[in-house]
């Protein structure tokens, strides 16, 4: 008897959701050893033009906390599918305001780590506020 496409989808959704987030936890990890390098070879690389990028959010970022929006995202079932438990370490990159941030730090516990990486200081430091305000101390922002 052949199973369902369904059921082929979710295995292959699973195996891409605990692949992307390795990604992110190998980032998070050897990410602070890549300024040094970069440092290091500086001398010797070419300049390279600026690069155009777009403007970091600016505006309120409790927008994101609109209600509902757990259940719409199903925020428990990717968390269940990329396999985020007590004594993980997780890296939310692009973190925003932090949304993500702080229900991954609650399902980690003090046990594991979050690390919140953005490129606006702004919401690092939103992040950081909120943090402290739902006394999580198992977030750790980085501007990057």
């Amino acid at each position: 008897m052949s199973r369902p496409r369904s059921y082929y989808a979710h295995i292959i959704l699973s195996h891409l959701a605990k692949s992307i987030f390795t990604l992110f936890v190998c980032f998070a990890i050897f990410a602070p050893s890549v300024p040094s390098f970069a440092q290091s070879t500086a001398t010797q690389a070419a300049p390279t033009p600026d690069r155009k990028t777009s403007r970091p959010y600016t505006g309120d970022l409790t927008i994101f906390d609109s209600p509902g929006r757990d259940d719409r995202l199903q925020i428990n079932r990717v968390m269940d599918m990329l396999g985020i438990a007590p004594g993980k370490h997780v890296a939310d990159i692009g973190a925003g305001s932090g949304w993500f941030t702080v229900r991954a730090a609650k399902r980690v516990t003090e046990t594991g780590a979050v690390y919140a990486i953005d490129i606006n200081s702004e919401a690092t430091q939103y992040i950081d506020k909120r943090a402290a305000k739902e006394n999580l101390k198992n977030v750790k922002t980085v501007i990057s």
